[in-house]
């Protein structure tokens, strides 16, 4: 393994950055201020003492990122992909969240405009016109709330300005790639604006179908916001309405068995239901954000919110050309939320106390499809006739379904105060207090078609009578209530005007959940997390390098983990720990060559982690956790003249060994690779317009982004990556 290769990335922007320290002037140019609202309050992302990483509107268009995992690789402990429209598997220092189903919440928050996105699901939000990105790292809960131990996602949508102005861009590439977005931004009257954006993405499949020859992981999104801004004297309120709409493939898996007729090749797949399966969505919301300046001190700020989705989605979840195990769910999501929001501003003393509600009406039609000859000739060695002795006799297809609606309130007061002790040194102490209550009905009835698993289990050879979704009696009703305080200590002290210290001790909490799909198997409790971080930023050379680096250390107690056979159990298996550290540095090297580069670290395990008697996952690493991640970007521009530049840039992201799941399986091991991207961009000197040519994964490095094991049918099943990208954008700002 190439384990030196973190460092040699590191090292090469270290010796980058020293070649040009004694050389270039400081004069002239320097790397701008990005202020941030991490702490619920406007502020230098270097006088923020919280590892957080920033991403502007430019920096967004620019690279061409269309969602948050497009984030992983520049954000330090970040990792993770998302599988498809309903399945985003993000981790961060090793901590995630991989069940799916309605009766779980995810470990990373996801915000837009602060108003919280749970459901999976509804979670993988399009970054089309936001304005601004932060990615937090640890638990965020005294400052953003629900369901934040691993971390939070705010994403800031662009708001309507008084001048008009507005952008068309279109993009184009390999594997059908064709991309239109257009903006418009203009004033109503004399204190009221408005904004519209449209976008429409379509892109084929990079998977081939072996047996009908289509290609796979097509995707077809479009999208619409509008927003109304009004500015009076002493407030400010916007609503925004935002559409979405995507028609693409589920997950496609790779069996790693061998089909007879060979092993599947990487980049294809084998499917019975290669035109059925698909993942449809329909996203809809509508936030109210106010900010009422009630004096010159005290500010009051409202975020009303209403979000629904609605979600089909089928995939072939053995990946072979038998009807084995065919998941299918239909979704709908309906949130209301409301929060006020107080903010005041002292000589010496800032502070904010804020009260939260929401509600969520759920409910899911899941559904398992198998064939009940071909389980038949797996299990029992034989045709259904002979195996279980009835001339004449052939097996159905059976469909099992899960059937659950749940109703889930959440309730949370919350506060921050920071207040100065001499000159240079602040402490700040957080508290929320959140209560959950959770209400939840399963049905999951016998198909009325089964013969097999019901003879099966009145021969005790079963223990019951549906295969995967196991049968309960009747409409099965489960509730239950949670409660926790979540307080957060900070201290940071400036060394001078260019460098903070600060420490930081901070506890995470996730509510407790329901298992749908296998109601036998309970609920389970919520899962905490006591995380501890020192950290330090700043900046040399007049602003032309900025850096920040930390170590963390984390406790978890009563860790929910997803043990997927053949579908997901969610249980308070374990308790783990971790630590490491987290760099990243900005450096103007020259008036026209930027480097920036990250580095993380991260030993990641679980303490206790027995699955039953016979599997003990003890001391294993924790799923996705790469003990170094690093990343280097270089920046060049060239002027041609007066009128334009070229702007040449290079990212380079490692990764290195993971394992892909709890059980460290070593089907799941995905070793170390490294992906580059590069970039060419004709820029006019007034940035009115751009051309560029661009190439995702030049190499075309062949890696996994996600593994299953079905133990109790022997398949073993891995997703691909994508493969290399390229093509052209161009864009008109007005």
């Amino acid at each position: 393994m190439k384990k030196f290769t973190p460092r040699i990335l590191s090292l090469a922007c270290s010796l980058a950055a020293t070649g040009y320290m004694s050389h270039a002037s400081a004069e002239g140019f320097m790397i701008e201020e990005v202020v941030v609202t991490a702490q619920r309050r406007a502020e230098s992302l270097e006088d923020v003492p919280i590892a957080v990483s920033a991403f502007s509107g430019q920096d967004l268009q620019r690279a061409g990122m269309d969602d948050a995992s497009d984030l992983v690789g520049l954000t330090p402990g970040f990792n993770g992909n998302v599988v498809s429209s309903s399945q985003p598997i993000l981790t961060m220092r090793g901590v995630g969240s991989n069940d799916f189903t309605i009766g779980n919440d995810p470990a990373l928050g996801v915000y837009v405009d602060e108003v919280y996105v749970g459901r999976s699901a509804g979670s993988v939000v399009n970054l089309f016109d936001a304005a601004q990105v932060e990615v937090l790292k640890g638990p965020q809960g005294t400052l953003f709330g629900r369901n934040t131990t691993a971390g939070a996602i705010s994403i800031t949508r662009a708001q309507p300005e008084a001048e008009r102005s507005g952008s068309v861009e279109l993009r184009v590439g390999n594997h059908g790639y064709q991309e239109a977005r257009f903006i418009f931004n203009d004033e109503l009257t004399e204190n009221t604006f408005a904004r519209i954006g449209v976008l429409d993405q379509r892109r084929d499949g990079f998977v081939s179908e072996d047996v009908s020859g289509k290609d796979m992981l097509d995707t077809n999104m479009s999208a619409i916001k509008a927003a109304i801004r009004h500015e009076g004297d002493r407030f400010d309120y916007t609503v925004t309405v935002d559409w979405s709409e995507d028609d693409q493939d589920a997950a496609v898996y790779r069996t790693l068995l061998d089909l007879g007729s060979g092993f599947v090749k990487e980049k294809h797949a084998v499917s019975d239901i290669a035109d059925e399966q698909g993942s449809k969505r329909e996203v809809m919301s509508v936030t109210g954000k106010g900010h009422f300046q009630l004096s010159d001190d005290y500010e009051l700020t409202s975020i009303s919110s209403w979000r629904k989705y609605d979600l089909e989605y089928l995939e072939d979840t053995d990946a072979t050309p038998m009807r084995l195990l065919h998941f299918g769910v239909e979704e709908t999501s309906e949130i209301f939320s409301q929060e006020f929001r107080l903010n005041a501003t002292g000589e010496n003393v800032d502070w904010f106390v804020g009260l939260s509600i929401s509600y969520e009406d759920v409910e899911a039609t899941g559904s398992v499809d198998y064939s009940e000859e071909v389980l038949c000739i797996l299990q029992l060695g034989a045709t259904c006739e002979v195996a279980l002795g009835a001339p004449g006799f052939v097996g159905s297809n059976v469909t099992e379904l899960n059937s659950a609606e749940g109703e889930y309130w959440n309730y949370a007061i919350f506060g921050d105060v920071k207040f100065a002790v001499g000159d240079h040194t602040n402490v700040t102490v957080g508290l929320r207090y959140s209560y959950d209550d959770k209400e939840m009905d399963v049905s999951n009835p016998i198909p009325a078609n089964a013969v097999v698993a019901p003879s099966l289990y009145g021969l005790s050879l079963l223990p019951n009578q549906n295969i995967f979704l196991v049968e309960t009696a009747g409409t099965e009703s489960n509730s239950d209530t949670w409660s926790q305080f979540q307080p957060r200590f900070v201290i940071d002290h400036s060394l001078n005007a260019d460098t903070l210290v600060y420490a930081s001790a901070s506890m995470g909490y996730k509510s407790g959940g329901f298992n749908i799909l296998v109601p036998a198997a309970g609920s389970f409790e919520p899962e905490e997390m006591l995380s501890y971080e020192i950290g330090v930023k700043g900046s040399l050379m007049d602003r032309r390098l900025v850096y920040d680096a930390a170590i963390f250390h984390y406790v978890y107690d009563e860790l929910q983990v997803q043990v997927i056979d053949v579908v997901s159990i969610t249980r308070n298996a374990a308790e783990a720990k971790g630590y490491g550290f987290e760099s990243s540095l900005r450096f103007k090297a020259t008036e026209r060559l930027s480097v920036s580069s990250t580095l993380a670290y991260l030993d990641a395990e679980y303490d206790t982690f027995v699955v039953s008697g016979t599997e003990d996952f003890t001391g294993n690493d924790l799923a996705r956790s790469p003990e170094y991640t690093a990343s280097v970007n270089l920046s060049y521009d060239l002027p041609l003249g007066d009128s334009h530049l070229i702007n040449f840039n290079l990212t380079a992201v490692y990764t290195d060994d993971q394992y892909l799941l709890a059980s460290n399986a070593e089907e799941s091991l995905q070793e170390d690779y490294t992906t580059v991207d590069v970039e060419a961009t004709l820029i006019s000197s007034d940035e009115s317009y751009f051309v560029s040519l661009f190439v995702n994964n030049l190499e075309d490095v062949n890696y996994i982004n996600q593994t299953q094991m079905i133990n109790d049918f022997g398949l073993a099943l891995v997703q691909d990556a994508s493969p290399r990208y390229y093509g052209l954008r161009a864009g008109y700002n007005f």
